[in-house]
């Protein structure tokens, strides 16, 4: 919050191998952690999942999050197809916060 609160207009957040919470803060995202990309504990279904986030940014400062659900299969990174897509966007958003609940079923946030 401290960040933000400092002037930073989106937070995205790594490190505990599995992903976190979305929240909105002062009209801000803060993702705080988009999980692997890879890696090599197969035994852990949650660390087998990532997430990228591409950001699309307009000239009157505008801002689109698109979520894009990822699984290691054999360690090469993979979109996820339906129904795990739906699935893992939906136990993000019950963990998020909720005005954002229903933007991260969809996989895509405007703020």
């Amino acid at each position: 919050h401290r960040l933000i609160d400092a002037g930073a207009n989106l937070i995205i957040g790594a490190h505990p191998h599995v992903v976190q919470e979305v929240e909105s803060y002062n009209d801000k995202l803060i993702f705080y952690s988009l999980g692997n990309f890879i890696f090599d504990q197969y035994f852990s279904v949650e660390t087998q999942q990532g997430l990228a986030v591409g950001i699309d940014l307009t000239a009157d400062g505008l801002m689109t999050a698109t979520l894009y659900p990822l699984e290691s299969v054999k360690s090469q990174p993979a979109l996820m197809t339906e129904p795990d897509r739906s699935a893992f966007l939906s136990a993000i958003a019950s963990r998020s916060s909720a005005d954002l609940a229903e933007a991260l079923r969809q996989g895509e946030i405007s703020f």
